[in-house]
């Protein structure tokens, strides 16, 4: 078959397969580069990419052009890969008894498919109602089912979206354990948020996403998203609790070639949203959103964020300075006690 497939292709011409992963020989769980064989319609092929966690067994389709690998013949550079799930009502009895819903073995698989046939699956994640009416399952069960189809559903959609962009597969891993299966509207919504919550995502990989979503140099998210991540670095990297205003608007305008009226129009916009407190001229965060942003996991096994607050901002003053900042930071410090600082940059490349 590969002997036939070399005859016939041409370096870079576009193709498309669908079939079933008889094998992963490779996968970086990092970046989402992976090597599979998948075979259908008689056919077998070689892809390889960045795509989603796929396994042997999955059901997918895609496309891409081929190329000859000097070493291990004609293979499929994938442009895009999705994960199916099966159409056929015996395909989708096997499929759900194989361990991919929880709590599903092959009595239940087998007593679904019946019930619902070729639209098991449809049924299962949009009228868990229906399920529970089947006997020995009921409403807690299916509503399980119905959430954990969702949720894969949510976790493949956001791999596709993300992938492509150069986040891994192990950061996708990070941001959908943060936001769940509103991952991927929060972040086409606000790419910044990446940079705010997600340990190990920097802001410049926040702000080429935005770049590429459509979101201009000076969009008020972007200015947002940048006097945030610099408080947050200013913390955790050199212990910097408070910020002046003006070295904020001076440092950031600087950085992101904008005006300092620009940034301080965004710092206006964190405070009355109370993401931001002012004492004295001075910002900090305040307790609760510290709190919510911080991605203890990604702090507790040492990971560090991939950027940091230069010296350049000398306008920072001490916690000593502002007695009524002490006071409000004191439940934060004893949060963050246990976590070792890292070095300092300042949007660096991630």
């Amino acid at each position: 078959m590969r002997d036939r497939q070399q005859s016939l292709f041409k370096n870079s011409e576009p193709v498309s397969f669908s079939g079933v992963v008889t094998r992963v020989i490779f996968r970086n769980d990092e970046n989402g580069y992976s090597i599979l064989d998948v075979e259908g319609r008689g056919e077998e092929w070689t892809v390889t990419g960045v795509m989603p966690h796929i396994m042997a067994g999955d059901m997918v389709s895609g496309d891409g052009s081929w190329r000859d690998h000097p070493t291990y013949g004609p293979q499929i550079a994938v442009r895009q890969i999705s994960r199916d799930e099966p159409r056929e009502s015996d395909r989708i009895e096997k499929y759900l008894a194989s361990g991919a819903v929880k709590g599903i073995g092959e009595a239940t698989a087998r007593k679904l498919v019946q019930a619902f046939g070729d639209d098991t699956l449809t049924v299962m994640r949009q009228n868990p109602e229906r399920v529970a009416k089947i006997r020995g399952i009921g409403p807690a069960k299916a509503e399980s089912f119905s959430r954990q189809l969702k949720a894969d559903r949510a976790y493949q959609d956001l791999s596709l979206f993300l992938l492509p962009h150069g986040i891994g597969q192990a950061r996708i891993h990070r941001i959908y354990a943060i936001f769940g299966m509103a991952a991927e509207m929060l972040i086409k919504e606000n790419p910044f948020i990446l940079a705010e919550r997600v340990s190990g995502i920097g802001f410049q990989t926040a702000d080429r996403l935005a770049v590429e979503l459509g979101f201009r140099g000076d969009h008020p998210s972007r200015l947002k998203g940048a006097v945030l991540f610099a408080m947050n670095q200013s913390l955790f990297r050199n212990g910097n609790t408070v910020i002046h205003e003006d070295s904020v608007a001076s440092f950031l305008s600087e950085r992101l070639d904008v005006s300092e009226e620009k940034i301080k129009e965004a710092i206006a916009t964190l405070l009355k949203e109370g993401k931001i407190v002012k004492v004295a001229g001075h910002l900090h965060r305040s307790v609760e959103e510290v709190v919510s942003a911080t991605d203890v996991e990604g702090l507790s096994t040492g990971e560090q964020p991939s950027i940091g607050i230069e010296s350049a901002f000398d306008g920072l003053v001490s916690l000593s300075d502002v007695a009524v900042i002490e006071r409000s930071l004191a439940y934060r410090l004893r949060f963050l006690a246990s976590v070792s600082p890292p070095g300092d940059r300042f949007m660096s490349e991630d």
